[in-house]
């Protein structure tokens, strides 16, 4: 009971309890027709919410995922990226992959570049700047494959903990939990020889990202999105808070 939230709890195997469920919910009718009624209800909502909202993590992500190609392979880092991405129908990626370091975020760009370099698809990594930053070595590759392509959402710092802490506005916060940092991501781009994209806005954004994803080089690509910190948060919360009512 990780969350401390359980009521009732059944005593039993697995292999004798999952039928009796399967059984249960495949003879209830009603459940499943509440449950589809109420997906779709959500949907329908967080489609007119997605309208109103400013240029933000959350609009980048709605762009993204409602512009991946086709059979793409999508990695997601674990912070940020996961809790926005789950937010979508990614049903039209070929797989979604996720990697999970022993701090979070390390290894994220190297196990994408390393899937990348054994696949014959395109391979989309979405990262915050931390974790790109925390992993950039994963370019110092040779085999790095052509087909690999890099979003950076840049918000300043690990913009994670403004979503899951209460603690944001407390004078230590930003330099000992969110880490600002002064690296240009540009620069690194061309320090590994690799293709650089870069939009701050929703206009730029929607006229770059079919260009960065049919890149032609001979390498990866990089698409760093500037996104303001101080509203991803508010945003978010209010998103979600609307779903639910």
């Amino acid at each position: 009971d990780t969350y401390q939230n359980l009521n009732e709890t059944i005593i039993g195997q697995p292999v004798d309890i999952l039928p009796v469920l399967q059984e249960s919910a495949s003879s209830n009718h009603s459940f499943s027709e509440k449950w589809i009624n109420k997906l779709q209800n959500c949907v329908d909502k967080q489609t007119s919410l997605l309208k109103q909202i400013p240029f933000s993590d959350l609009q980048v992500f709605n762009t993204i995922m409602n512009s991946l190609p086709q059979n793409c392979i999508l990695h997601l880092g674990n912070s940020s990226p996961v809790r926005y991405g789950q937010l979508f129908d990614l049903s039209i990626c070929k797989s979604v992959y996720s990697n999970r370091g022993v701090s979070g975020i390390d290894g994220c760009l190297s196990t994408a570049s390393g899937y990348a370099s054994e696949s014959s698809d395109l391979n989309i990594v979405i990262l915050g700047d931390l974790s790109f930053l925390y992993d950039s070595n994963g370019l110092w590759n040779r085999n790095l494959s052509p087909n690999l392509r890099i979003v950076v959402i840049n918000n300043g710092g690990g913009g994670i903990f403004s979503l899951i802490s209460n603690n944001s506005d407390q004078p230590f916060f930003k330099e000992y939990i969110e880490t600002n940092h002064p690296v240009k991501i540009e620069k690194l781009a061309e320090a590994y020889g690799i293709d650089y994209y870069f939009c701050d806005n929703q206009t730029k954004l929607e006229a770059t990202f079919r260009s960065f994803l049919q890149s032609e080089n001979n390498g990866p690509s990089i698409l760093e999105i500037k996104t303001s910190k101080e509203c991803n948060s508010e945003i978010y919360h209010d998103f979600i808070k609307n779903i639910k009512q």
